[in-house]
């Protein structure tokens, strides 16, 4: 069933919507919504149409999208990459400095 709901922003209808996203996370409705001739970034409920903004736009934003904030895991896992990528260059280095090192005492060596 397809159905129309009049979208108001401070009980006053909006001009325009520029671009409607769902955040997966919430299921919340997140718009660009245009009264006036200025945009505002907020959401709006699906049954009512009313819109709760979260504030008005620098600019004229053409569209919206939504980016999944990383969860814990794939943060955890993340770090536990850089720092065992920290370690095997660390471990290179130490071992590059060992043999340098070996290499000059054997010039001393030489030398005397």
């Amino acid at each position: 069933m397809i159905s129309y709901v009049e979208v108001t922003l401070d009980g006053c209808p909006v001009s325009g919507i520029n671009g409607l996203v769902t955040d997966i996370a919430t299921g919340k409705l997140w718009g660009i919504f245009r009264q006036s001739n200025v945009g505002y970034l907020g959401t709006v409920h699906p049954i009512t149409g009313v819109v709760t903004s979260v504030g008005a736009l620098p600019d004229d934003f053409e569209g919206i999208t939504y980016v999944p904030e990383p969860g814990s895991t794939a943060a955890l896992g993340a770090g536990v990459i850089a720092l065992g990528l920290c370690a095997m260059h660390r471990r290179r280095r130490v071992d590059a400095l060992r043999r340098l090192g070996q290499g000059i005492r054997c010039v001393d060596e030489l030398a005397s």
